[in-house]
């Protein structure tokens, strides 16, 4: 009995240290309940699951096939507001411009604390840019892009790729046969050179206007390359799919 009230009591001193000092967290991190090291985990996670569904790859990156690692800082100050974003190693100025538009947008932090006192704390964040590299051969075999309907041809005439994204029957399923919602969905349209790229946040409605006027432009032999978000318990996964107008 003396060992598990000595137990308790270093417990319950470690729980209160952590409260008093701990680093800055992403919004709904923050939980005395679980222990720090998984509050640090869930910030970590749900920074990058932000990052991967709003921070686009700028189509001037894309044309130019550009890659690379960005590692970025920003400072949360007292209040859990972005206060200062810098880039400490860049790709060019097309990327390095998005991802700090993006960690601009970040509301709600929960500031960090440094004996029970709300501080200004930085973050240092690694971000890599990569072209039609983020499912490995396993993985793509695990989850696939769908649509209702009978025909799964990845070779599409126009008027079919319409009706698709009016009906919005897109979806991806696991080889489980689990269906996900579609998070983000990135069309990206190339023919000759001219190289577009829409993306769709949150889509409740594939028929945008951006859509609709995508759809003036596509010809017969354009491809279309199709990316999907969805998050699969606590992974982001991307799932590409390439189609053909015939």
């Amino acid at each position: 009995m003396p060992y598990y009230s000595l137990f308790c009591c270093l417990l319950f001193s470690a729980t209160l240290w952590a409260q008093e000092n701990r680093p800055a967290l992403f919004p709904s991190c923050s939980d005395p309940l679980i222990s720090l090291a998984q509050q640090e985990d869930c910030s970590r996670k749900k920074l990058l699951e932000y990052i991967h569904l709003h921070c686009p790859y700028p189509d001037t990156a894309l044309q130019e096939e550009v890659e690379g690692l960005v590692v970025a800082a920003f400072e949360v100050d007292e209040e859990g507001q972005i206060a200062k974003v810098k880039i400490l190693k860049g790709v060019n100025k097309a990327i390095n411009e998005a991802v700090m538009q993006t960690l601009r947008g970040i509301k709600g932090f929960q500031p960090a604390l440094k004996d029970g006192q709300a501080s200004k704390s930085w973050i240092e964040l690694p971000i890599r840019f990569q072209l039609n590299k983020l499912l490995d051969a396993a993985q793509e075999k695990e989850y696939q892009l769908l649509w209702s309907g009978p025909s799964q041809s990845n070779q599409l005439k126009k008027k079919e790729l319409k009706t698709l994204l009016q009906n919005e029957s897109l979806f991806v399923r696991s080889i489980q046969g689990q269906n996900f919602k579609i998070q983000k969905l990135e069309i990206t349209y190339w023919r000759k050179k001219k190289l577009r790229t829409i993306y769709l946040k949150t889509p409740k409605d594939f028929w945008t206007e951006e859509v609709q006027n995508l759809l003036k432009e596509v010809r017969r032999k354009g491809k279309l390359f199709l990316r999907a978000h969805i998050q699969d318990r606590y992974e982001v996964i991307v799932v590409q799919r390439d189609l053909e107008l015939i």
